[in-house]
């Protein structure tokens, strides 16, 4: 995976990586990142399963410039402190004894919206932003808010899980097939306040399920994952 390409935004684990904003979140945990931290994340990630030397770090993200171990051991340790659940035991990056470090896990490219300037695709796209962003006022409203129908506060997830089906398209533009679900994943992202279920949790419970990984995330098939997953908080379904 080229670096190019993770810049656009990944997920490693349950975090959120947006390189060109320079943070990194999970459940509105949001941290931001100096940016040769962030060109050291962005390295290992797209180095990700393999064992990178501290020479091939200090080549890539410091380039001429000098620098020592020290000054790559803090920014590993800073990583550690933001990204691990114990940083005292790292699973994310592991030191390799007298070889580097690893990034350990599986990395998840974010989909990016289309460019569509001027287009009637693009006013299609821009009212689904506004449907989205009024029904998550309602749901934000009730979660938050304390509504008899909602769940007492000790029962609510701090920051609810939502899977995102596959959105029909019946519009006829093809413009449309698989974007719909894009715009609708940046704008519950860019809430801070709801978790998106990644793709590869989804691909678990498939595999569970003995289902392929890549058969269509149709709204029955959603709800079956949810039950499966058994910590989603919603599924949110459509058509256009």
């Amino acid at each position: 995976m080229t670096a190019n390409r993770l810049l656009q935004g990944f997920r490693i684990g349950e975090w959120r990586v947006e390189p060109k904003a320079n943070r990194v979140h999970r459940r509105g945990d949001l941290h931001s990142l100096e940016p040769r931290m962030m060109n050291l994340l962005v390295f290992l990630a797209a180095h990700a399963g393999q064992t990178v030397s501290k020479e091939d770090i200090f080549a890539a993200v410091w380039e001429e410039t000098f620098v020592t171990d020290n000054t790559l051991w803090k920014c590993i340790y800073e990583l550690r402190q933001i990204l691990e659940e114990d940083p005292a035991q790292p699973k994310l990056i592991v030191t390799v004894a007298r070889q580097g470090y690893r990034l350990d896990t599986t990395v998840e490219t974010l989909p990016t919206e289309p460019d569509l300037t001027g287009s009637w695709a693009r006013r299609q796209l821009l009212g689904i932003g506004i449907a989205v962003g009024i029904a998550l006022l309602f749901l934000l409203s009730g979660w938050f808010g304390g509504t008899d129908s909602i769940p007492s506060p000790d029962a609510r997830a701090e920051h609810p899980s939502v899977l995102i089906a596959r959105l029909e398209n019946h519009t006829g533009d093809e413009l449309l097939d698989g974007t719909l679900e894009v715009v609708v994943e940046n704008r519950l992202n860019d809430s801070g306040r709801l978790q998106v279920v990644s793709r590869s949790r989804v691909e678990d419970s498939l595999r569970l399920m003995r289902k392929p990984v890549d058969e269509p995330l149709t709204a029955k098939l959603a709800r079956d994952v949810s039950l499966r997953d058994g910590d989603i908080d919603f599924v949110v379904t459509g058509q256009i």
